[in-house]
C-alpha cells in the first residue's frame, strides 16, 4: 500500500507529509520504516513527500525524511525545484534554512540552480523572504559568490534591491 498512489500521483506518504498535525508526523515515520523507498515516489509533477512537508511547513516530517532518506533531498521537480526552493516561497522558509544546516546533504541545494537558472537564494529574494540578516558570514559569502546570476542576469542582489532591467 505505501507505494500506491492516487490520480495525481500522491502516495499515502505524500498525505502524511502535507498533513500539519502531529499525526502526519508519525504516519510519515511509520510509513519510512515499512518501506523508505516510498520516499522516492513522485507525483505527476515530480514533487516528492519531502517538497510536500516543505510546503506544509512540516518540520517533523521533513526530518524525519531527510535523517531516513537522505538522497530524497536531492529530488527536483518539472521546474526543477528542490526543497529548498519551496522552502524559499513560503513563510517557513526561514526555518527550513537553518533546519538544513543540520542535514549535510540538504545544505548542498541552496547553489543547485532550477530551470530559470534560479537558486534558493533568488526565490528568497524574490518572494521577500530573503533571511540576510540572519545568515552567518560564510552564508552571506556563499550566495555572493556561488549562487551567480540567474537566466534572465540577475543576481540575488539585484532581485533584493529591485534592479532589475
Amino acid at each position: 500500500m505505501t507505494r500506491r498512489t492516487d490520480d495525481d500521483g500522491w502516495s499515502p506518504l505524500h498525505y502524511a507529509a502535507f498533513s500539519p498535525l502531529l499525526n502526519g508526523f508519525l504516519t510519515v515515520r511509520v510509513l519510512l520504516k515499512h518501506d523508505a523507498s516510498a520516499a522516492y515516489i513522485v507525483d505527476s509533477e515530480k514533487r516528492t513527500a519531502l517538497h510536500m512537508a516543505v510546503v506544509r511547513g512540516n518540520l517533523l516530517a521533513m526530518g524525519v525524511i531527510m535523517i531516513m532518506c537522505p538522497a530524497s533531498c536531492e529530488l527536483v521537480d518539472t521546474r526543477g525545484w528542490n526543497a529548498l526552493h519551496y522552502a524559499a516561497t513560503t513563510i517557513e522558509g526561514l526555518v527550513a534554512i537553518y533546519f538544513s544546516r543540520w542535514i549535510p546533504k540538504f545544505d548542498k541545494l541552496i547553489y543547485e540552480k532550477d530551470n530559470d537558472g534560479n537558486t534558493p537564494f533568488h526565490l528568497f529574494a524574490a518572494f521577500g523572504n530573503f533571511p540576510q540578516r540572519y545568515l552567518s558570514s560564510d552564508w552571506r559569502h556563499a550566495y555572493r559568490n556561488m549562487c551567480g546570476l540567474n537566466k534572465q542576469n540577475l543576481s540575488v542582489d539585484d532581485i533584493l534591491v529591485r534592479n532589475f532591467p
